[in-house]
């Protein structure tokens, strides 16, 4: 029995990982507020993942041959990033390709606010041919840590003006500094770093009190666009196949914020996580106070052993389940009372199902066949397999009472994230509610194999 649990149970988390990427493709539209930010990624497999040296040689590689608004606009969303893709090629191109590459960078060269000479385009792409040679160095891997970690250990305007120079090559270092998860860093960090990254993406300065919402913004991007403004190497390429999804955006999201402390600080939920840790419990608590009350319900109608009366309280349920949902006043009695109501029924149910198959099944025949002196029979056992069932129908009576008389729980929430389309939030739901039905189907069948017939052989 115990290798059968074990074998069972490991079936739990590819089955999950199955049900989730089914419920994702139905309820994850594209044009949902959701995937929004992740739109421009596939569903669930990303066959040729663009960092900024792919972004980079095809928007120059665009440029070379005609003008193209929309490479010219990704030139300058990328910045200093493609610094060592494009300037390098300048020499490469005809005359006429320098002339859109110059024109393209110099919402870049306003943004690093470095001054041009006057002139034609042609001047242009001279500077930026001898800028690069001055400063290629400074754009290397090592160059940039070290210039980021050095402006937040002792910031200064000159140590500014060095991270200006970079502009966006030095956001991955920023965003590690900064932290893409958990707390903000200290008011001195947050004050320091947030105006070098906003000055770099082009957006508004906000007041020290508006810090942590920017923060979270500023993590919310880089979340979404940092393959943009990163290169990926062997391991991170391979990986990237798969991350960089809107699928595996999802999982990436859910699984590493950790926000169990940072609604405090912010007063901003983020991870549904937290949400399904903090109000889960309420949910489960009811669940298994109504489930065991119902079937204390149904087992002292069983020992009344009245047919009549097992036929009345099921109607009796049936009826007074939309009653209690519609008359009830906003209470725990009344959200107990729907789940007492909907699990007894089941039960009771489940239990004539069982009494009327069970003596059809094949080892009863076999018994009888070998001359069995005696069969015990122990329908208990066998009404267990519906249990999962049962489960699932008095989960939505609990969630359905929490959002009909708006208690703390899943129900709320639940009808909340369909109403907007979160699939974030419906998503974690749908998975961790599969997860425990799989594990608890699990835990039932053996508890029916345990409690089912026995036959004694003569």
């Amino acid at each position: 029995m115990l290798g059968d649990l074990l074998r069972r149970l490991l079936w739990v988390p590819p089955l999950a990982l199955l049900a989730s990427l089914l419920v994702f493709s139905l309820i994850s539209p594209d044009t949902s507020a959701t995937s929004a930010a992740f739109r421009h990624l596939p569903r669930f497999f990303n066959g040729a993942p663009e960092d900024t040296v792919a972004l980079s040689t095809r928007a120059v590689a665009s440029l070379r041959e005609r003008d193209d608004p929309e490479a010219a606009a990704l030139l300058a969303r990328l910045g200093g990033a493609a610094f060592p893709v494009v300037l390098p090629a300048l020499e490469g191109l005809s005359p006429a390709g320098r002339r859109r590459v110059a024109l393209a960078l110099r919402p870049v060269a306003s943004r690093m606010k470095l001054a041009l000479p006057p002139g034609e385009l042609e001047q242009d792409a001279l500077w930026w041919r001898r800028f690069w040679e001055d400063r290629s160095l400074d754009f290397q891997a090592p160059t940039v840590r070290r210039l980021a970690r050095r402006y937040a250990t002792s910031p200064s305007e000159a140590r500014r003006l060095e991270l200006r120079m970079l502009d966006t090559a030095a956001l991955p270092e920023l965003f590690a500094v900064l932290g893409t998860e958990g707390l903000p860093p200290p008011v001195e960090l947050s004050s320091a770093l947030v105006p070098v990254i906003q000055e770099v993406l082009g957006r508004p300065a906000v007041p020290v009190e508006q810090l942590p919402q920017e923060i979270l913004a500023l993590r919310a991007f880089w979340f979404a666009h940092q393959l943009e403004f990163s290169t990926l190497d062997g391991a991170g390429r391979a990986s990237a196949l798969l991350l960089e999804t809107q699928y595996g955006k999802w999982v990436q999201r859910t699984l590493m914020q950790r926000a169990s402390r940072a609604p405090r600080a912010t007063g901003v939920v983020t991870s549904p996580l937290w949400m399904l840790a903090r109000r889960g419990p309420w949910t489960l608590a009811r669940v298994l106070l109504g489930l065991g009350l119902g079937l204390a319900v149904a087992w002292a109608l069983e020992r009344a052993r009245r047919p009549w009366l097992h036929t009345a309280a099921v109607g009796g349920a049936l009826g007074g389940a939309p009653a209690v949902l519609a008359l009830a006043p906003p209470s725990e009695g009344s959200a107990l009372g729907l789940i007492v109501l909907v699990a007894g029924a089941g039960w009771v149910t489940l239990r004539g199902d069982a009494r009327e198959s069970e003596l059809h099944r094949p080892f009863f025949r076999v018994a009888r066949a070998w001359g069995g002196a005696g069969v015990k029979r122990r329908p208990w056992g066998e009404s267990w397999r519906g249990v999962v069932l049962l489960q699932g129908q008095v989960v939505a009576a609990a969630l359905l009472g929490e959002w009909r008389w708006r208690l703390p729980g899943l129900g709320v929430p639940l009808v909340r994230a369909l109403q907007e389309q979160d699939a974030t939030l419906l998503m974690t739901l749908v998975v961790a509610n599969l997860g425990v039905l799989q594990v608890a189907s699990v835990l039932f069948e053996l508890g029916a194999q345990a409690g089912g017939p026995r036959g004694e052989r003569r």
